[in-house]
């Protein structure tokens, strides 16, 4: 069996084709284009069963084209972010992901798929789940779970792969010596509250003594939220949740549609739903926070207005950040040069959580 690989040459612009990343990028991928990855490499819980067998291998060879020149444009930028990550790992998920973004999931295998995330992966319900399909919120069926985290018991309703997202450390960095989370004492802002999950996974970490300024606005998730609060209490105590939507401008009425976790701000539909904006720099004014330790922003393809109304407080605390790069193509590099050019003194880092170019997260710290 085998793929029948474009003449890259005649797709390779000549300003990038002596890039160094460019370069391995394409010695890569002329390795993956000849690996198969029909089973295990398939995210069932998120895309139900896997549409690929042995006999029915589709050559997405167009898509692949046009990915990969839409990588080498941008190829300068690329090079930059590799350039400007502070350790090898971060610069290996780079070429991983812009591979599967080229091959994806049949030639291009993530280093997540382990058996130890497998491990993870088909025993959340059989470890953590309380009871099944316990409630409803937006087109999702949640579970009842029990997770440790730390010295203590997290109750929720919840997706089962919003509880692996917990178990593997989403949002949480740490490898070579470098931990980049929340820390005992912190007031964080949380991007993106969803059902509250990551958040009162946050309220133990910080502590009485910690606080979480939690952003969510779509009703359904606010009501879950809530009920999530009520069932814990460490978090009921250090919890708040902002119903307004994070922007660069404040004030701003803005359409939505209700879509769950997917919510983007900016569609609309016939239930004419709206949310005000507010910016993080205007939020830390007018509550009169005196630090901000830790940014977290998950906000589907919204994180860089985010950072644009939150240049004074990031200039003011330099907090610790966690921030989604995946909700748009050029997020990889453009969020890290964004948040680089507020303040030149951050170090950055990456990290990835699931078997799809997906829930990849940049981490930045001012050592």
């Amino acid at each position: 069996m085998s793929t029948a690989v474009p003449n890259l040459g005649a797709v390779v612009p000549p300003h990038v084709a002596d890039l160094p990343l460019i370069r391995t990028l394409l010695g890569r991928m002329m390795i993956k284009a000849h690996e198969y990855h029909i089973t295990g490499n398939w995210d069932y819980l998120r895309y139900g069963p896997c549409p690929y067998r042995a006999d029915n291998i589709p050559l997405a060879l167009d898509k692949a084209v046009q990915s990969l020149q839409d990588i080498l444009r941008e190829g300068t930028n690329y090079q930059w972010l590799v350039d400007n990550l502070a350790d090898n790992m971060s610069r290996e998920w780079v070429l991983d992901l812009i591979c599967y973004r080229i091959w994806g999931a049949i030639h291009v295998k993530l280093p997540l798929n382990t058996p130890q995330f497998w491990q993870e992966y088909e025993t959340i319900d059989s470890r953590f789940m309380v009871a099944k399909n316990v409630a409803k919120s937006s087109i999702f069926d949640l579970n009842h779970y029990r997770l440790p985290v730390q010295d203590q018991t997290l109750e929720f309703l919840g997706h089962p792969l919003s509880v692996l997202m917990l178990r593997l450390g989403q949002y949480y960095y740490d490898r070579e010596g470098v931990r980049i989370a929340p820390q005992p004492g912190d007031v964080i802002i949380d991007g993106g509250g969803c059902w509250g999950e990551a958040a009162l996974d946050f309220a133990v970490h910080v502590g009485d003594a910690g606080h979480i300024y939690s952003f969510e606005f779509v009703p359904n998730n606010v009501a879950m939220f809530r009920k999530n609060l009520s069932m814990s209490r460490q978090a009921a105590n250090n919890v708040t949740i902002v119903e307004r939507a994070i922007s660069n401008i404040s004030g701003q009425k803005m359409p939505f549609r209700d879509i769950g976790p997917a919510t983007v701000v900016g569609l609309s539909d016939e239930a004419g739903l709206t949310v005000e904006t507010i910016s993080i720099d205007d939020f830390v004014a007018q509550n009169n926070l005196t630090k901000v330790d830790f940014i977290k922003l998950d906000i589907e393809g919204s994180e860089h207005v985010a950072l644009a109304g939150a240049v004074n407080t990031i200039r003011r605390f330099r907090p610790r950040m966690a921030i989604c790069l995946y909700h748009r193509p050029h997020d990889l590099f453009a969020l890290p040069q964004l948040v680089r050019q507020i303040e030149s003194r951050y170090e950055l880092h990456i990290d990835h959580y699931t078997l799809y170019d997906q829930e990849t997260v940049l981490y930045a710290r001012v050592p």
